[in-house]
């Protein structure tokens, strides 16, 4: 599932900026926030998007990835809204509708015993 979701990531990003456009862009590095510590899902998504980025030439800058953990990724989301019109900004937001404890008739449209005894 996460492999899928870094592909859909990463085939977005790609799909933003067109051919022409990214010849010349960016020039200057991209500001790469984790809204989460060291070594969490966020900080190893971003570095897996950027490493993939600069590895097959898509960007030609530096983007290098800064944890901003705290308030739910609040304190990540304030930094970037602070730095509104500055370009070469890139956070990973997450997915809203992550099933935490699901209800399997709703995903799956019949009921399933996923706690019973096989």
């Amino acid at each position: 599932m996460r492999k899928i979701a870094f592909l859909i990531m990463v085939a977005a990003l790609l799909a933003i900026g067109g051919a022409a456009y990214a010849a010349d862009y960016p020039s200057k590095n991209f500001d790469c926030t984790a809204p989460a510590g060291p070594g969490s899902g966020f900080d190893t998504t971003m570095r897996l998007v950027t490493k993939t980025l600069t590895e097959e030439g898509i960007i030609k800058t530096a983007m290098p990835v800064t944890n901003r953990p705290g308030g739910g990724g609040g304190i990540a989301l304030d930094y970037m809204q602070r730095r509104k019109g500055v370009a070469g900004r890139l956070l990973p937001a997450p997915h809203p509708h992550q099933p935490h404890r699901a209800d399997p008739a709703r995903l799956y449209g019949h009921h399933a015993d996923l706690h019973a005894d096989q």
